[in-house]
């Protein structure tokens, strides 16, 4: 067992290398600052407390540019880490990004980014293969992206704009969308369902 609390912690994200990168989401960058109590178990413990972020960049594996934030706010309850919602920059993009880390063994073990691009300027540059589809356009709207161990599911709402499809598996096609593609949550009995509206 263990009871322990930091106070006054400073750490730059760049020396940890590897351990911030999975594989979808990648943080290379910033510094946090805050303290954090650790309880129970010592291989397996509860954390509380917040780390307050500074000039945070990140990768999200289908956006190109890098994402930046001038700051950001993790909160720690017991096994989950929330990232409180911050503006970040894509490019000449803007969104509103949150998410939800679990802990297990001080491992993360699943993650869910939440990204809202809003409707008004420049749509966030979206390219890569996604489930069933290869995407290359701006996007705007809400995206959830949840992952956990080799799931990753996708849902929301998106208007894509100047967008390329290539229809992945099943249909080998290319679709030429203008000016909306639009993809809904997918019913619970599929494991991926695209609905598109030209």
């Amino acid at each position: 067992q263990i009871e322990a609390t930091a106070t006054n912690i400073g750490l730059e994200l760049s020396s940890f290398g590897s351990l911030l990168d999975l594989g979808i989401f990648k943080l290379s960058s910033g510094s946090l600052s805050g303290a954090l109590r650790m309880v129970g178990d010592i291989n397996d413990p509860d954390f509380y407390g917040s780390l307050r972020g500074n000039d945070l960049k990140a990768r999200v594996s289908f956006v190109p540019e890098e994402l930046t934030a001038t700051r950001g706010v993790l909160v720690f309850e017991e096994k989950k880490v929330r990232l409180l919602s911050l503006n970040a920059k894509a490019g000449d993009s803007q969104a509103v990004v949150d998410g939800d880390f679990t802990l297990n063994r001080m491992n993360i073990e699943s993650v869910t980014v939440r990204i809202d691009v809003p409707p008004e300027g420049k749509g966030v540059h979206v390219k890569g293969d996604l489930p069933m589809v290869n995407v290359d356009g701006l996007a705007h709207g809400k995206l959830s992206v949840a992952w956990s161990g080799n799931t990753m599911r996708f849902s929301g709402q998106i208007r894509a704009d100047e967008t390329s499809l290539q229809l992945l598996q099943f249909v080998r096609q290319e679709a030429k969308v203008a000016p909306a593609f639009s993809a809904s949550p997918q019913p619970e009995s599929d494991p991926f369902y695209y609905e598109v509206a030209l």
